[in-house]
C-alpha cells in the first residue's frame, strides 16, 4: 500500500516507479476544505 498525500510531482514519480501497472488500483479522494 502506497499513500501520496500531496501533488508533489518528484514524489509521485517515485512512488510510480514502484508500481505494476497491471495490477495497481489507484483511489483518488480530494477536500476542498471549505466545508462550514
Amino acid at each position: 500500500v502506497h499513500f501520496v498525500s500531496n501533488i508533489d510531482g518528484t514524489h509521485l514519480a517515485e512512488v510510480l516507479k514502484k508500481l505494476n501497472p497491471e495490477t495497481a488500483l489507484f483511489i483518488i479522494a480530494s477536500k476542498t476544505f471549505t466545508t462550514q
